[in-house]
């Protein structure tokens, strides 16, 4: 009887051990890899639905532009900053094929006023084109992260993504 409670007992420690040291073995695997990328929860972008806030920018031309541009009708509004690797290449993008934004499309450039030049002159050729100095229509957008491709319908926001892809031409059935 004995015997069999020291078998047990010693069961009962190699597994405990056996426990312990895979315990081990996960952290330690999890102190050397790198953390996993936080899940895109949209906030960097407008909800749908949601209204264009209250703002007022100048074009490289000189024309005035406010919430009130797009209170009817629909736009797109691309907003890149000059720091962002990913707008730098959109701005690229856009300067070499213009036709992957909609044709009223209104680009907006956000950040560093010495850095954003060089992008607005490149883009000022493209499609109507302002820099965001105090930040008003980026913060009135609700945007957050660059690039931001936002689809406005009548004032509302009915799409924002951080790419822009090329619309498909309508089709006559």
């Amino acid at each position: 009887m004995i015997a069999l409670l020291t078998a047990g007992l010693i069961l009962v420690a190699a597994v405990t051990a056996l426990n312990l040291l895979l315990s081990l073995a996960i952290i330690r695997k999890l102190r050397v890899s790198p953390p996993a990328p936080a899940a895109d929860t949209g906030e960097a972008l407008p909800d749908v639905g949601s209204r264009v806030g209250r703002f007022e920018v100048v074009t490289t031309e000189g024309q005035t532009v406010t919430d009130a541009t797009f209170a009817t009708g629909h736009h797109q509004i691309i907003i890149l900053s000059p720091s962002c690797s990913p707008c730098r290449e959109l701005a690229d993008r856009l300067a070499e094929d213009p036709t992957l934004a909609e044709g009223d499309a209104f680009i907006l450039v956000s950040g560093d006023a010495e850095a954003a030049g060089p992008m607005l002159t490149e883009l000022s050729g493209v499609r109507r084109t302002a820099y965001d100095m105090l930040d008003s229509a980026t913060s009135a957008l609700s945007v957050s992260g660059f690039p931001a491709v936002v689809s406005i319908q009548d004032g509302v926001v009915v799409a924002a993504e951080h790419r822009l892809t090329r619309r498909r031409p309508a089709v006559a059935v």
